[in-house]
């Protein structure tokens, strides 16, 4: 009786590995009936089949399956707002003035929605916005639902704006009239939305100002706002366009959202105008004299630049993108305005060639980089033969205007000496 014992105690080690693997194979998968999946379109349905392999007590190889288990992505809804813009502004023609807002002026804040969420969904949007400061009223609340730049939807009432795609945009633009006994440096805020100190995406709680995610459901029609053509307009459809997670009766899994964001713009107080220039280096060819010398290495960099507009000032920033003029530099020891674009020359090479694009004159300096700026160095436009910069002057008194076309054509090419 004791060796029987033994042999059925061996046979439940045996086996004991290979119930507890079928159970993790067969069963555990099968707890999971939703997932939540940043990024992953709500609806999306995941499958996963487990897979064991293992040796049986006669040391043959087996492989167990698990049943194939499909999970499905619940839908999650997100909304951001940015303020993009506060502009003097004309109601009457429906155009942004240049120069400082003045008592009595109309002033335009803009504000860009996203859904953020996982789906589509409806975004509703109040005809309320918040202000402080010299303002008379609120003149108007528009929408440009086409991104074409032109605000032509009214929002006079609670608007949902139907179907918006998981990452689209569109702006919503307040215009507001300030008091004609505004004074210099009074500021005026508004806001849009009305989320304790403009949190984004956030619970919703109700409140009559508040932008928020509205989940569409089957019953939704398209075309609500407007008359608005659905192939030319990703934000209306004529007919339904729900997931299976958004057409059914549940909620987001995370609840509906709100967002608010806050202008300013101060009485008075002429922008400033910046220009915005993207330069851009690149080391276009490398010839290596294939000598295995590395001190006779040739080395060539192109240089461009573009003078940016209005549309790639920095969200937040309070500037004006500006024309970019020409600034006083020292040439052959005179003084003359100039636009000028610069590079060190790289330690340990000496310059080959320079080459500059028409209209354009390669300048030079011995200036030490790191203690001369190169607004105060002495330039030469003859070689001297020991530079330590290399740079570039437009034509006397030039003005790159925002409109133009990156300018290219700066080459320099170096040989290394050590």
């Amino acid at each position: 009786m004791q060796h029987s014992k033994t042999k059925a105690s061996l046979r439940w080690k045996a086996y004991r590995p290979l119930i507890a693997t079928a159970l993790a194979v067969g069963g555990v998968f099968n707890m999971v009936g939703t997932v939540l999946a940043e990024g992953t379109a709500a609806g999306t349905q995941i499958s996963n089949t487990a897979t064991a392999t293992y040796r049986d007590p006669d040391g043959t190889p087996q492989t167990s399956t698990s049943n194939t288990v499909v999970v499905e992505v619940a839908e999650i809804a997100g909304i951001t707002i940015t303020n993009t813009a506060a502009d003097r502004y004309n109601s009457a023609t429906d155009t942004v003035l240049t120069g400082a807002v003045e008592p009595g002026d109309d002033v335009q804040f803009v504000f860009e929605v996203t859904n953020v969420g996982n789906d589509e969904t409806d975004i509703s949007l109040p005809a309320v916005a918040d202000f402080t400061g010299p303002v008379d009223s609120i003149l108007s609340i528009k929408a440009d639902l086409d991104g074409d730049g032109d605000f032509e939807t009214d929002i006079t009432s609670r608007t949902d704006i139907e179907n918006v795609a998981s990452g689209e945009s569109f702006d919503v633009q307040v215009v507001v009239k300030t008091s004609t006994t505004a004074q210099s440096d009074d500021v005026i805020t508004v806001q849009y939305g009305d989320t304790p100190g403009d949190g984004q995406n956030q619970p919703y709680d109700s409140s009559g100002g508040s932008v928020f995610t509205d989940d569409n459901d089957a019953a939704d029609a398209g075309n609500v706002i407007g008359a608005r053509d659905p192939l030319t307009d990703p934000l209306v459809a004529d007919t339904p366009s729900q997931t299976p997670a958004e057409a059914g009766t549940d909620a987001p899994a995370n609840g509906e959202r709100e967002a608010s964001a806050t202008g300013q713009i101060t009485i008075n107080e002429v922008p400033l105008e910046q220009p915005l220039v993207e330069l851009q280096k690149s080391n276009s060819a490398y010839n290596d004299q294939s000598d295995n010398d590395p001190t006779n290495d040739v080395i060539t960099y192109d240089l461009s630049f573009d003078v940016l507009e209005q549309a790639d000032v920095p969200v937040g920033s309070n500037v004006t993108a500006a024309d970019l003029q020409s600034i006083t530099v020292n040439v052959n020891g005179s003084d003359s305005k100039h636009v000028l674009v610069s590079d060190a020359v790289p330690d340990g090479t000496s310059i080959q060639t320079v080459t500059a694009p028409t209209g354009w004159t390669a300048v030079y300096t011995t200036d030490d980089p790191l203690t001369v700026s190169a607004l105060e160095a002495s330039w030469l436009t003859a070689d001297p033969g020991n530079a330590t910069r290399v740079g570039f002057i437009s034509a006397a008194d030039e003005v790159i205007p925002m409109t133009a076309a990156a300018i290219t054509g700066f080459q320099i090419t170096v040989v290394t000496d050590q």
